[in-house]
């Protein structure tokens, strides 16, 4: 619908209009413009023919057009409708015009640069036959939505014109849906150039070498089809002409993607080209066809088969992009449509689009965004090399994969939202402990985080996971510790004298337990509010009296230590590992020392900790385990 006449405009007058810098503009300057009404709504500028009678419905005229040539096609065509009285209307804003012919666009609203509206059919004929003289040499993308007119960028359709509705109504009164997605005459409407403008198309390959059965992506710079080739299964893959892409147009973007397939050929989980050729004004692609489905058809709580776990598909995609960059490529582009997990062929994770990639040194992007999906990553990514922003997108891939939290990007870019939705889902929900901290660490890319990703993906264990119930209020927690291990009040007392006496600290009114549950001790362990202390580069394991963990007491370094340190598997595996559960040397300490350094529960890491300490103190007690 074209809604000429609507509630809510967008840009309502001529004071809403974008810098004229910013504008495309009519370069001609024609007496008779007075007999027009112009004004402003949405992206676009319109001339209304004051005398006018615009019809409720009727055939309209899109013309088409490319970067290079749209000043001059705009030029004809207002010069022409305004000598002729005829209403019409144009994208007036360049940034908005250079989406209406990229493949970013909707395809039902790709090349509609300008729209005509005729008084009636005969005027629509007129109008049709004048511009085709002025314009047949002209070019744009095709109105996938229209019917050209013989070669030209003329484009025609019948809809709704003057009318906030999308039905036609017959003459009997019965209200027809305004179909947009093809071109189609309404039953009670003729074609209206029937001998002048058929014309066949001349078929090389479609449907004689190569035979398309089923649309599997559609976009306005291409389709991708499930086809047959030889006999067998294949993916044929389109460019549709004069459409912009990444690489200049659309056709660009799939011979770029050729040359990266042919560099990457031989990397299991790349497909095999196979052909290309040009069928009408097209270009066509035929590559190998992977059984399979897209990360945005499969949830990772959905099993393909029983040996394709999570860790799996994990460290296959991590090791593929690992292969890719080994190549001197940049893959740009990751996201869940261009992944796919196959149900039969080995290895199970493949990448299956590479319009976007380019190699690295030889080209590059204008800007670091260009070509990404966004949601798939955050602010930092403009700090990243090209390298590492690879990795650091692959980790909102595979964090979207297990729980969709990477859509607050569009809301917080800083990424920290995502983030923490996405480690609260991993502790409810049983996700593996190394699974958690691998896209922690390629999305934050902390200091030595390559080597500390090898050592995950080299000692994966997929049965570690982390607790599924709710982690327990850590006064419940000390309550247990006092229970269980402390078996009497001077164990306890001899511990609060020695801190307290050691530093001659006056002890407050209140019992050690109280102090555990939340009161601040800033000098639990010697030196820690020194402000030349530095970060430790070796953390010693322990309870109170034989770790250096005493600094997560001080407000700046646990900030320091928390934004370098994901999950520690090193940390987990001592937990896990320990047979020490005293306050004095072994697991219970150092949980105090944790409630100690964040008794507010905001640090995702220390909860993590403190279940483990917690289900071990349930085994000493209880014989079992709450964690698998």
């Amino acid at each position: 619908m074209d809604k000429l006449q609507v509630k809510d405009f967008l840009y309502g007058s001529k004071k809403h209009q974008l810098k004229l810098t910013e504008n495309i503009i009519p370069s001609l300057n024609i007496k008779n413009v007075a007999n027009f009404e112009e004004s402003f709504f949405s992206i676009y500028h319109l001339y209304i023919y004051k005398k006018a009678i615009l019809p409720r419905q009727g055939w309209k005229i899109h013309i088409s057009c490319t970067k290079f040539n749209y000043q001059k096609v705009l030029d004809i065509v207002y010069k022409f409708c305004i000598e002729n009285n005829i209403s019409f209307k144009f994208i007036y804003n360049k940034s908005e015009f250079s989406y209406c012919i990229s493949g970013e666009n909707s395809p039902l609203q790709i090349g509609k640069f300008i729209t005509i509206y005729p008084s009636d059919k005969s005027h629509f004929k007129y109008i049709i036959h004048s511009l085709y003289k002025l314009l047949e040499n002209f070019k744009g993308p095709y109105v996938l939505s229209d019917k050209r007119y013989k070669n030209s960028n003329i484009y025609y359709r019948y809809g709704v014109i003057e009318s906030d509705s999308d039905y036609l109504i017959a003459p009997n009164g019965d209200k027809i849906l305004d179909n947009r997605r093809f071109y189609s005459v309404p039953s009670f409407e003729e074609e209206p150039f029937t001998n002048e403008n058929s014309f066949e198309l001349v078929n090389n390959y479609i449907d004689k070498i190569i035979f398309p059965k089923r649309i599997i992506h559609q976009s306005a710079s291409g389709n991708v089809y499930f086809s047959i080739y030889n006999g067998k299964n294949a993916i044929l893959k389109e460019a549709r002409s004069y459409v912009t892409g990444i690489w200049g147009t659309a056709i660009d973007d799939l011979k770029n993607e050729i040359k990266i397939l042919n560099k990457l050929k031989g990397i299991p989980g790349i497909p095999k080209i196979y052909s290309e050729f040009i069928e009408w004004e097209n270009f066509f692609v035929i590559q190998e066809y992977i059984d399979g489905v897209t990360f945005t058809e499969i949830r990772a709580d959905v099993t393909l088969y029983k040996d394709i776990t999570l860790h799996k598909i994990i460290k296959e995609s991590i090791v593929l992009l690992e292969k890719i960059h080994q190549k001197n490529i940049i893959l740009n582009d990751i996201s869940p449509n261009n992944f796919m997990l196959s149900r039969k062929n080995k290895p199970y994770v493949w990448v299956c689009d590479f319009g976007s990639s380019y190699i690295y040194n030889e080209y590059s992007l204008s800007h670091f965004k260009l070509g990404s999906t966004e949601g798939y990553y955050d602010n930092t990514l403009a700090n990243l090399t090209a390298f590492e922003s690879d990795y650091h997108k692959l980790g909102y891939l595979l964090m979207n994969f297990i729980f969709p939290s990477n859509r607050l990007n569009y809301i917080d870019s800083s990424g920290a939202s995502s983030l923490k939705q996405f480690n609260l889902y991993c502790i409810d929900n049983e996700v593996p402990i190394s699974v958690c901290k691998i896209i922690n660490l390629l999305i934050n890319q902390n200091e030595g985080w390559k080597e500390e990703l090898s050592t995950i993906l080299k000692n994966i264990d997929s049965r570690v996971s982390l607790n599924k119930e709710p982690i327990p209020k850590r006064k419940v927690l000390l309550e247990r510790i006092k229970r269980s291990y402390l078996k009497n009040l001077n164990t306890i007392e001899s511990v609060y004298y020695k801190y307290f006496n050691e530093y001659y600290l006056s002890p407050p009114n209140t019992s050690f337990f109280n102090i555990l549950s939340g009161f601040y001790l800033p000098t639990l362990i010697a030196g820690i509010n020194k402000p030349d202390l530095l970060l430790p580069k070796d953390i010693t394991l322990g309870g109170i009296n034989n770790s250096n963990l005493g600094f997560l007491l001080n407000p700046h370094l646990k900030k320091e230590f928390f934004l370098k340190k994901t999950l520690d598997l090193d940390i987990i595996n001592w937990l896990k590992n320990s047979t020490d559960l005293s306050i004095s040397n072994g697991i219970t300490g150092f949980g105090i020392i944790l409630m100690l350094s964040d008794s507010n529960k905001k640090i995702f890491e220390v909860d993590v900790y403190l279940s483990i300490i917690d289900n071990k103190i349930n085994i000493r007690k209880f014989g079992w385990s709450t964690l698998n």
